[in-house]
């Protein structure tokens, strides 16, 4: 009983660091995932690129193959358009990794019909960058969300981002 015991232990505590490492390759991904969409927000394409290539090699840790998918063809991309598009396949692959985690927020712009995931609670549009930069709705109960630019988005009202 004594050995079990001791062995039950010992697969208990490599279960829990394997979680952690784990863990904290989910978090290093998340990170790159958020420098790449404040670059796309910002019309970046450079550090967007630089960004994504560094989420590749994460995704590939985590053995997330359609986020390191997406994050190389990202990091390839000749322009802001392509690399928008590229983002949408990542944020679709990173949104289920923050269900239920503080701190992490899904907003969702319908002039792109897309959703990405965000740590600030002001909007802050990489589908669109500068163009709508406060363009989306913070998707769930948050309600003390702020928009970047809280007047009138320039494409006109009626498209859920333009309170």
């Amino acid at each position: 009983i004594l050995s079990f015991a001791v062995v039950f232990n010992s697969t208990l505590f490599f279960a829990s660091y394997a979680y952690a490492a784990d863990d904290d390759a989910t978090k290093a991904a998340l990170t790159s995932y958020e420098q790449v969409r404040a670059a796309l927000a910002s019309d970046n394409l450079d550090g967007a690129k630089q960004a994504a290539a560094t989420l590749m090699e994460q995704a590939a840790a985590i053995k997330n193959d359609p986020i390191a998918t997406g994050a190389d063809a990202l990091a390839k991309s000749s322009d802001l358009e392509t690399a928008r598009k590229h983002f949408k396949t990542i944020s679709q692959g990173i949104i289920p990794l923050v269900k239920d985690k503080p701190g992490y927020y899904v907003i969702h712009c319908p002039m792109a019909n897309a959703s990405w995931v965000q740590t600030d609670k002001t909007v802050q549009n990489p589908y669109y960058g500068k163009a709508m930069f406060g363009c989306g709705d913070i998707q769930g109960n948050i309600s003390s969300a702020k928009k970047a630019v809280p007047e009138m988005s320039a494409h006109g009202a009626g498209h859920g981002c333009c309170k």
